[in-house]
């Protein structure tokens, strides 16, 4: 049991039963005898951020508390937190459980491409992806949309 002094200094009971000194620089090691170092920080990835702000977004625009949300996804509070602040990565079953309890798509939850890192090329790839495979009600959709951004005076932005 250690026990410290206002200059930094600490002591510890070692496994000879006897007491050693040590200053606040040096950390506590659990090979002294004293207490077990701390674990380091995890520093997650951009993306996991990035998945964060989607998370609260969507959840703040379904008008939801984060503990309703742990409640419909099955998880706890602490953890939905933890997602939002970008200090844990989820599985992909817990994307699931987070976008059926969203009332969402898995997709609506993932990072993409931020405005302005999208080319010409890009949207033409996607346009030709998804063309073959389009039905009826998406193709009506797309139709509307690119009449009224068409019909925009502000399409250039």
């Amino acid at each position: 049991m250690g026990f410290g002094s206002q200059t930094g200094s600490y002591f510890y009971l070692n496994a000879s039963q006897s007491y050693s000194c040590g200053t606040a620089s040096e950390p506590y090691s659990s090979e002294k005898g004293g207490m077990p170092t701390r674990k380091p920080t995890v520093r997650q990835d951009a993306i996991v951020q990035a998945f964060a702000e989607r998370l609260k977004a969507l959840r703040a625009a379904r008008d939801m508390t984060q503990r309703e949300l742990a409640t419909k996804a099955h998880v706890t509070f602490s953890y939905i937190s933890r997602l939002e602040a970008g200090g844990a990565a989820p599985g992909l079953d817990l994307l699931q459980k987070l976008a059926q309890a969203l009332d969402a798509n898995i997709a609506d939850l993932l990072p993409g491409p931020e405005a302005g890192e999208v080319g010409r090329e890009d949207v033409k790839k996607l346009f030709d992806t998804l063309l073959p495979k389009a039905g009826p009600e998406t193709l009506s959709m797309l139709a509307m949309f690119l009449t009224r951004l068409a019909e925009s005076p502000t399409t250039r932005r």
